[in-house]
């Protein structure tokens, strides 16, 4: 679990889109490497409307 600002979640998902992309080709041409799909989803755990 983690505890975020809106501004820190965003850079968060920008480090980690950046992350996918660098991996996106790396098994490219790999006999071994397989397709694999990746879920990553953010949302409030406290869902309180007075914060």
């Amino acid at each position: 679990m983690l505890e975020l600002t809106a501004e820190q979640l965003r850079a968060l998902r920008s480090e980690i889109r950046a992350v996918i992309e660098r991996y996106r080709v790396v098994g490219v041409g790999d006999p071994s490497a397989r397709p694999v799909a990746l879920h990553h989803v953010a949302y409030p755990r406290d869902l309180r409307l007075d914060r």
